[in-house]
């Protein structure tokens, strides 16, 4: 009876300990839709926003979240990480307490034109590389080791219009305006809305290229964002000094540019 007991008192002490565990908030499984679009879209989406934007207000050129307020795309939040890589960033975001919050912790972009392999897929992976290390907390509370958050990729399943804008960034690195019949892959990132406060977000990942790109430098982010989270409606619009993170890594194969570290002519 006693050793019934005892073992009684362990189990409901392992229980406690479970259920007093933190846990990060809010983040969506791969596959769910996101106010009417799959994350894949979302994904693709946000290649479009970043393709676009001159650079002198390019959020994912911004390393003090001046420009973060850009990522509004009204019911998701897209937050930016950096061209070029390297270096740890740390910016600061407003966003409402209904929107989502939609990133990258590396991702890349391709077309025919910048594309080694008539396989975009193919050009995708190894553009990407061997992924050793993919990371997110929220408030130092971790969404999950390298292998669990591998389970968060999104890969175009067929090419998607990418339209290139004259005066954006993509213009401004070389590419000339018209349509693009592109694919993205990356490993991207939805927080449900979270409630009113201020939160510090975590997040990057680290690959090395591998194939057609072997001799690149590694893909390397590291972005922080200290995130306000205000009330809806609010008159956060004209001042937010936000910032957007996207673990873009900025990497230009000849005038492609991917969400790597650098740009390569």
């Amino acid at each position: 009876m006693l050793k019934r007991l005892e073992f009684s008192l362990l189990m409901l002490g392992f229980l406690s300990f479970g259920m007093s565990r933190p846990v990060a908030a809010g983040l969506l499984d791969p596959g769910v839709m996101v106010a009417g679009k799959s994350q894949n879209a979302w994904a693709e989406q946000w290649w479009r926003w970043a393709a676009n934007i001159p650079a002198a207000s390019n959020p994912v050129l911004d390393t003090t979240g001046e420009f973060s307020y850009l990522g509004d795309q009204g019911d998701v939040f897209f937050l930016a990480g950096v061209f070029f890589g390297g270096d740890p960033i740390h910016r600061t975001v407003t966003v409402r307490r209904n929107q989502f919050l939609f990133f990258p912790l590396l991702n890349a972009i391709t077309w025919d034109e910048y594309s080694a392999y008539d396989d975009f897929e193919r050009d995708l992976i190894e553009t990407v590389g061997e992924v050793s290390d993919l990371f997110a907390s929220l408030d130092g509370v971790s969404y999950g080791s390298r292998d669990h958050l591998l389970g968060w990729l999104q890969q175009s399943p067929e090419n998607f219009e990418l339209e290139i804008l004259e005066g954006g960034f993509f213009w401004e690195a070389g590419e000339t305006p018209g349509i693009r019949e592109a694919q993205q892959r990356g490993y991207y990132l939805t927080i449900a809305p979270l409630s009113v406060g201020t939160y510090v977000l975590n997040f990057g990942g680290r690959s090395q290229p591998s194939g057609a790109y072997a001799d690149w430098d590694p893909n390397i982010q590291n972005i922080t964002y200290t995130i306000r989270v205000v009330p809806e409606p609010s008159s956060w619009l004209g001042g937010a000094t936000g910032a957007v993170s996207l673990i873009l890594l900025g990497i230009r194969k000849r005038g492609r540019i991917a969400n790597f570290g650098r740009i390569v002519d």
